[in-house]
């Protein structure tokens, strides 16, 4: 026989093969998961919101979540196996900032991405209004989906499509955010709590 092959969890994502990382929490019991995750979150200043049932969350069984209310909106962080997804509107010049910071650049990946692109290739463009900026290349299928619904006697649905989207390829139009990112490391969440709490533009 030849020798047995071992693999490892730090095979399945890129971006867990990177020394400094958060420990995988996968499938501990909440016992052992909620103190690591309330040093985690009380370490980078991020409001602890428990919960007396379990987060419904297929990974990591806890009854503990984070929040950090800033000017730019409230930030929302879920703990997964070895990282934080954190959700919320992070204007694109402070998102640069972020990526310009070495652990930043590595550990604080906008969109999730494991190819940690910069933050434009992964930015939402928005109105004052809420409306979302959308190329003028998607306007056709954007218009065959309003005829599908308008077809089928759900008018509805297609004034919500329309009133929610503005169509233009202007570079400039609206203001850009990053919307989701994915932590890997307690050094790159300080980052984002720091950035996104006392950053300047």
């Amino acid at each position: 026989m030849g020798s047995p092959v071992i693999i490892g969890t730090s095979g399945l994502n890129p971006s867990n093969s990177k020394t400094g990382v958060f420990p995988n929490l996968a499938g501990r019991p909440p016992r052992k998961s909620d103190p690591e995750i309330e040093q985690e979150l009380t370490h980078a200043g991020i409001e602890l919101v428990r919960r007396n049932a379990l987060v419904d969350h297929p990974e990591v069984f806890t009854h503990l979540t984070g929040l950090l209310e800033t000017r730019w909106g409230a930030f929302r962080f879920h703990r997964n196996w070895y990282y934080w997804s954190a959700s919320g509107r992070v204007p694109l010049a402070l998102a640069d900032q972020m990526y310009a910071d070495p652990v930043g650049k590595k550990d604080v990946r906008c969109g999730g991405h494991c190819g940690c692109p910069p933050p434009s290739q992964m930015a939402r463009r928005y109105m004052l209004d809420g409306k979302t900026v959308v190329p003028l290349a998607e306007k056709a299928e954007f218009d065959h989906m309003v005829d599908h619904f308008r077809a089928r006697g759900r008018p509805d649905d297609a004034d919500r499509i329309l009133n929610n989207l503005f169509f233009s390829d202007d570079p400039n139009a609206g203001e850009a955010f990053v919307e989701n990112y994915h932590i890997d490391s307690q050094a790159g969440l300080n980052l984002f709590v720091r950035t996104i709490r006392d950053g300047r533009f």
